[in-house]
C-alpha cells in the first residue's frame, strides 16, 4: 500500500502543478480580428492589412499599434477588442489604458469607459485633466451635470472643459458666470467660433441684445462653412504612417533638400531605407525632387499615381497642373484646374486661388471671356473666404465686391458681400446685397435672419465686439 502511494501521490502534485500551470500561466492567447476592407481605399486598406500582419501575439505594444490602425480607419468593434488585449498583456501602462478608455467613450460604453480613465489617473497617465475631461462627457451623455461639472472643476487646466463649464452655466441660467469663463477663453482663442457663439447665448440670457448681435455676428464668420471639409479618412491613416517610420526617412531627405548640392543624393536616401511598399508621402516628395531636376515628364507620371491611388486634393492638383501648363499640354492643364478649383481641401485655398488664376488667363486666350470672368469671380471669392479667416473684414468685403462685380448669379457671394457690410457698420450696402441674394435664393436662412436683424437694429453692427461684462 505504501508502495502505492510512493507512485500516486507524485503523479497528483504533478497534476495540480500542471492544472496550476494551463490556468494560471499559459500564455495568453488572442484571435486577430477580421476587419471588413472591400470599398476602402488601396491606401488603406494595405495599411491595415500590413498592421495584421505585424502583430507578434505576445507583444502588447503591437496589439496596441494595430487598435490605433483600425480605430483610425473606423473599425471601432475591432479597435476595442485590441486595445483591451494590449492591456490584458501590459495591465500597468497607463498610455494602453488610456487609449483603451478612450475607444470605449468612442463606441458609448460610459460604465467600462469611465472605469478606465480612473485606472489611467491611479498608473500616473500624463495627462489626468483629459481623463477628467471625458469623465465629464461621459456624465453629461447620462444627464448627471453635478458629475459632469465636478469631473469638469478637475480637469479646468483645459480649455475644453472650461468652455463646458460655460455651457453649463449658461443652462444652469447663470450668465454672469458663464461670461466671465468664456472672456478668459476669448483672449487665449479669440478666433473661436464656439466661443464667440455662447458669448451671444450669454448676452441673450442677460438681456443685452447689443453684444449678442456682435458675438453673433462674429462666430457666423468663423463658422465652418467658410473652412473647407475636414480630413478624409484616408488621411488619417497617412498621418498614422508618418508615425510609423515614414517621418524618419522624409526628415533625412529633407535635410538634404536644405541644401541644393545634395538634391540628386535625396533619391539615393530614400531608397537606401528599402522601401517595398508604396506610399504617397514618399512619392509627393519624390515628385518635388523630380520638380528640382527639372524631369517634369516623371514629376506628371508621380502625382497622377498619386492622384489615382491615394486622391486629389488641391495642393496635388495644382502641382499637376501647373506642371503640365509648363510642358505646353494647355488641355491636359485645363482639365485638371477645372476639377482643382472646388475642391476646396483644409487649408489650401491659396492652391484653389492660383488655379483659378492660370484657367481664367487660359479662358482668355481662347476668347472666352464670361467663362474667365466667373471663373476670376469664384478665385475672388475664395478670397474672400481666407481674408475672413483672417478676420480681415474690409479686404473681405473688397474681394467679395469684386467677385459679384464679374458674377453676380451666385447667391453665395451676395451673401457674404453683405455680412461684411454689415460688420463693418455699412447698413444700407449691406441690406441691398442680403436682398440680391434673396433674389437668387429666397430660402437662404442666415440672409433672410440678417436682413430682419437689420431692419430691426438701425444701430447696425460693430466691427469689434467688446467683452461682455
Amino acid at each position: 500500500m505504501k508502495r502505492l502511494l510512493y507512485i500516486v501521490i507524485p503523479l497528483l502534485v504533478a497534476g495540480l502543478t500542471a492544472a496550476t500551470w494551463l490556468v494560471c500561466c499559459r500564455p495568453v492567447t488572442f484571435e486577430l480580428p477580421n476587419p471588413n476592407l472591400s470599398g476602402y481605399p488601396a491606401f488603406t486598406r494595405t495599411k491595415i492589412e500590413e498592421a495584421l500582419v505585424a502583430v507578434a501575439p505576445d507583444i502588447a505594444m503591437d496589439w496596441h499599434d494595430l487598435a490605433d490602425t483600425l480605430f483610425a480607419g473606423g473599425f471601432y468593434a475591432e479597435a476595442e477588442a485590441c486595445y483591451r488585449h494590449s492591456v490584458t498583456l501590459n495591465p500597468s501602462h497607463p498610455r494602453f489604458r488610456y487609449h483603451w478608455a478612450f475607444c470605449l467613450f468612442s463606441i458609448g460604453d460610459i460604465a467600462e469607459s469611465d472605469q478606465q480613465f480612473r485606472q489611467a489617473i491611479e498608473q500616473g497617465h500624463s495627462s489626468p485633466e483629459a481623463c477628467q475631461h471625458f469623465i465629464g462627457l461621459n456624465a453629461l451623455r447620462e444627464g448627471r451635470s453635478s458629475d459632469a461639472q465636478q469631473a469638469f472643476e478637475a480637469s479646468s487646466e483645459l480649455a475644453a472643459s472650461r468652455l463646458k463649464l460655460a455651457e453649463l452655466a449658461i443652462r444652469d441660467n447663470n450668465p454672469d458666470h458663464a461670461a466671465a469663463l468664456l472672456n478668459q477663453l476669448l483672449k487665449e482663442q479669440p478666433n473661436a467660433w464656439r466661443v464667440n457663439h455662447l458669448l451671444a447665448v450669454a448676452a441673450r440670457k442677460r438681456g443685452d441684445e447689443t453684444s449678442e448681435q456682435q458675438y453673433s455676428a462674429f462666430a457666423d464668420v468663423l463658422s465652418e462653412e467658410v473652412r473647407g471639409p475636414w480630413h478624409s479618412r484616408a488621411g488619417i491613416i497617412q498621418e498614422l504612417s508618418l508615425k510609423l517610420g515614414v517621418k524618419h526617412r522624409i526628415n533625412v531627405a529633407l535635410e538634404q533638400l536644405q541644401r541644393p548640392q545634395n538634391i540628386s543624393r535625396v533619391a539615393e536616401t530614400i531608397k537606401a531605407e528599402n522601401v517595398e511598399a508604396w506610399d504617397p508621402l514618399l512619392e509627393d516628395l519624390l515628385s518635388n525632387i523630380d520638380l528640382a531636376q527639372e524631369d517634369r515628364k516623371s514629376q506628371v507620371e508621380r502625382l497622377q499615381r498619386v492622384i489615382e491611388k491615394d486622391g486629389a486634393d488641391s495642393y496635388r492638383t495644382a502641382r499637376l497642373g501647373f506642371t503640365l501648363l509648363a510642358q505646353q499640354n494647355t488641355a491636359a492643364a485645363e482639365h485638371i484646374f477645372e476639377t482643382g478649383i472646388y475642391l476646396l481641401s483644409g487649408g489650401q485655398i491659396q492652391q484653389a486661388i492660383d488655379m483659378c488664376g492660370a484657367l481664367a488667363e487660359l479662358r482668355k486666350q481662347a476668347d472666352k471671356m464670361e467663362a474667365a470672368n466667373r471663373v476670376t469671380a469664384w478665385g475672388e471669392f475664395l478670397q474672400g473666404t481666407q481674408l475672413l479667416e483672417q478676420l480681415a473684414i474690409p479686404q473681405a468685403a473688397e474681394a467679395f465686391a469684386r467677385s459679384v462685380e464679374l458674377d453676380d448669379s451666385p447667391a453665395r457671394s451676395w451673401f457674404w458681400l453683405g455680412r461684411c457690410r454689415q460688420l463693418l457698420g455699412q447698413n444700407e450696402t449691406a441690406a441691398v446685397a442680403f436682398d440680391e441674394c434673396l433674389t437668387r435664393n429666397p430660402h437662404h436662412e442666415r440672409a433672410i435672419r440678417n436682413r430682419h436683424a437689420l431692419s430691426s437694429s438701425p444701430a447696425g453692427i460693430p466691427a469689434d465686439p467688446a467683452p461682455v461684462k
